[in-house]
């Protein structure tokens, strides 16, 4: 879109992609909410006492996933092995 002359063609499109992107996401993000916050500070907390201390984002990430009783899938196993969250590698054979 960047590559197009500024003018009612580049506008449009760009209207239009934001509508998309609005509607496409709009039900597959989750909040870090007060609920997720609260369970984050028990998960950050834990992880500190238990020696395996984690960063902020993978401490919220484990926080809204063990609000919604969500699995986290990821390849890096080692940050959330103590967060208490289901967890699933998708590159390990199953």
């Amino acid at each position: 879109m960047y590559v197009l002359p500024h003018g009612k063609r580049r506008q449009q499109l760009q209207i239009r992609f934001e509508q998309f992107v609005s509607q496409a996401f709009q039900f597959r993000l989750l909040d870090f909410d007060e609920r997720a916050a609260n369970i984050y500070g028990n998960v950050m907390g834990e992880a500190k006492l238990t020696g395996h201390p984690m960063s902020i984002p993978d401490g919220q990430i484990a926080a809204i996933a063990l609000t919604h009783g969500f699995a986290v899938v990821t390849r890096n196993i080692k940050d959330f092995k103590y967060s208490g969250v289901m967890l699933i590698n998708p590159f390990e054979a199953g």
